[in-house]
């Protein structure tokens, strides 16, 4: 016998030890949403949004104004899928904008 030849794994078992090592070292990775469900148990609603209701709040009362009239006219096409594609960004401009100025005018700004 040759002392000088190892035996080299084929690929198979190579990628079977390499999910073995995966499996034992790395733990099932939890979903997004169990995630975010866990935190916001964790943390409460009222203190993930503290200072920023009121913002939210006028920030939707907003995005719902602006969909209205979008409303009537996805109700003589039948889908109102493109109506909230082109004013989603308007909730998130809106909310941006409030909590940016609410932070200015608090003080909060510098701080950040």
């Amino acid at each position: 016998m040759d002392n000088q030849k190892i035996p080299m794994p084929t690929e198979a078992e190579k990628q079977r030890a390499i999910a073995r090592i995966l499996d034992a070292g790395l733990p099932p990775r939890p979903s997004l949403g169990r995630e975010l469900l866990e935190t916001l148990r964790a943390v409460g609603a009222p203190a993930l949004f503290f200072g920023t209701w009121d913002c939210l709040a006028l920030s939707l009362l907003i995005w719902a104004l602006c969909l209205l009239p979008a409303l009537f006219v996805a109700s003589s096409t039948g889908s109102l899928a493109p109506a909230l594609f082109l004013f989603s960004p308007l909730l998130y401009a809106a909310l941006s904008l409030l909590t940016g100025w609410k932070a200015l005018q608090t003080g909060l700004w510098e701080w950040a």
